[in-house]
């Protein structure tokens, strides 16, 4: 079976990440969403994962990830979504500028 051609390479200071906000029904405990916290980070495309009341707040990369895998991944952890709101991509940023 044939490779699918390559993703060309985009240097990091000129990468578009996006900004998703998650909320979730019927959410039980926020110890649940510390779990579901770690196994976002360790997703590849996925730049961060922040606490935002009670809702998760995610930045991403959309060449390595997309919304609809995010919320895949979401619920594949057993959580029911609330309607997901996507930002529009941040500004380019300054690699010296990342963690």
């Amino acid at each position: 079976m044939d490779k699918p051609p390559a993703k060309p390479s985009v240097p990091e200071e000129l990468q578009t990440v996006m900004d998703a906000e998650f909320g979730f029904v019927n959410l039980k405990s926020v110890n649940c969403l510390i779990d579901l916290q770690v196994t976002l980070t360790e997703k590849k495309g996925i730049v961060t994962v922040e606490f935002v009341g009670e809702k998760l707040a995610v930045r991403y990369d959309p060449e390595e990830i997309t919304g609809g895998e995010i919320r895949d991944s979401i619920r594949q952890a057993g959580f029911e979504l609330a309607a997901a709101e996507s930002g529009p991509p941040t500004p380019p940023i300054d690699s010296s500028e990342r963690g």
